[in-house]
């Protein structure tokens, strides 16, 4: 359930390194006068600087600077994995995005710059990687988990670090799911389910949301969805939503309509005096999206949230402080921008260490099984991730939160940082 719509500033923007497919060795690799190996390094991102300054997001800090000092830093360090990097980038045309956009941005790393190596950002569309890690079957690193599908089709080709957001859509829509059945929210209670007229979304619900519940005893009585047209900014008839929960006698929502759709939702319940008790994750779980539910949030009181977000942790410390505070970025540890710096620094020495070990000839396999080495994934925030032949998506936490009018925000609920169990991705 990641949204990645107009209001994609609650995940961390990353990047997409793509290391080739074809033949045994590098390929396109140079060497420079030394003698050294030198890589080609696509990122691919967005930039959602005009989304702080209309005040709805906090600053994600400079994302381009933050790459081109880092890839700067370990370069004069030795590069990755004793290669140095040659960095090109590209910017998304839109925050929103378009198959065409999502297909140039694909067709700019894979065929016009010749990437050896990409990191895809979490603000970026999830059909970005699957163009490039499934179409163009080359191995890609992202920030968030896409959906599960995904990393199926991408054949081992797709890995995802860096945060705790890092984890598949299906495995958080499951625990979703199970934290409302096992603390009791559902119990004696009708469950209904609103979703947002967005495919990936709709099908999250259908094939994995609706299922998980059903498997815990709580099929939901009620299901609607509220149309979402390609290119707007929220969406629609949420009144005759609203009117099928009531009619149902629904007492208790699994929201899957995020950002200004998921306060739309809510603000046709109100206009209804309808209030049930509602459940959401990603998105709706943070401060900036918190914000957006102050005209309604007496309708939102007590919601429950799970997030996969978490408090700023000291992984990547070195890197963020070597790199970016000698170029004058010197970020808060509890700002977005240090946590996207952090991430960042996490996902480049991942590729690092994955290069040191097959040297300079490998295969997309043998890149594949030293990354799957890797098995403890550290995070910008919350406990450490997993990858291994089993698990490519390291995201392994979520925290639970509850909305409080009061405080305009969703609060940490006791004991809240819950294991998010297998099957993994792929």
């Amino acid at each position: 359930m990641h949204s990645l719509r107009m209001m994609v500033v609650l995940m961390a923007v990353g990047i997409a390194l793509l290391v080739s497919s074809t033949g045994s060795a590098l390929a396109g690799a140079s060497t420079d006068s030394s003698g050294a190996s030198t890589v080609n390094l696509t990122f691919i991102y967005n930039d959602l600087s005009i989304l702080a300054t209309e005040h709805l997001a906090p600053s994600d800090g400079n994302v381009l600077g933050n790459v081109t000092d880092i890839v700067s830093y370990l370069n004069s360090e030795g590069g990755l994995g004793g290669h140095q990097i040659k960095l090109t980038s590209y910017k998304m045309p839109s925050l929103t995005g378009s198959a065409a956009s999502d297909h140039a941005a694909c067709l700019a790393a894979t065929e016009n710059d010749h990437a050896n190596i990409v990191l895809i950002g979490n603000a970026v569309d999830d059909t970005v990687a699957q163009c490039v890690a499934v179409q163009h079957k080359t191995l890609t690193i992202v920030g968030d988990g896409p959906a599960l599908s995904i990393f199926q089709q991408a054949d081992g080709r797709l890995f995802a670090t860096g945060s705790n957001v890092a984890i598949d859509a299906q495995r958080l829509a499951r625990v979703t799911a199970s934290i409302a059945a096992n603390g009791g929210y559902l119990k004696n209670k009708k469950v209904g389910v609103i979703v947002q007229g967005i495919p990936e979304d709709q099908s999250l619900v259908s094939g994995t949301l609706i299922p998980a519940l059903t498997r815990l005893g709580h099929k939901p009585v009620a299901e609607a969805t509220v149309p979402f047209p390609t290119g707007a900014t929220t969406c629609s008839e949420t009144a005759p939503a609203i009117q099928v929960m009531k009619q149902a006698g629904v007492q208790v929502i699994f929201l899957a309509a995020y950002d200004l759709c998921g306060v739309a939702v809510v603000t046709a319940a109100k206009q209804d005096d309808y209030q049930p008790q509602w459940i959401t994750n990603s998105d709706n779980t943070t401060d900036t999206v918190s914000q957006f539910f102050a005209p309604v949030k007496d309708n939102w009181n007590g919601a429950l949230g799970i997030n996969e977000s978490f408090p700023a942790s000291t992984a990547a410390a070195k890197c963020v402080q070597e790199a970016l505070v000698p170029k004058g970025l010197n970020y808060a540890p509890s700002s977005d921008a240090y946590g996207i710096a952090t991430q960042t620094c996490i996902q480049l020495e991942d590729i690092g260490t994955a290069l040191g070990k097959v040297g300079t000839t490998f295969s997309n396999q043998s890149m594949i099984s030293a990354l799957e080495a890797e098995k403890v994934q550290p995070t910008n925030g919350g406990p450490t991730g997993t990858w291994s032949a089993s698990q490519h998506d390291a995201g392994d936490w979520v925290s639970l939160y509850r909305y409080s009018a009061s405080a305009g925000k969703m609060l940490p609920i006791s004991t809240n940082t819950v294991q998010v169990p297998c099957p993994c991705a792929p």
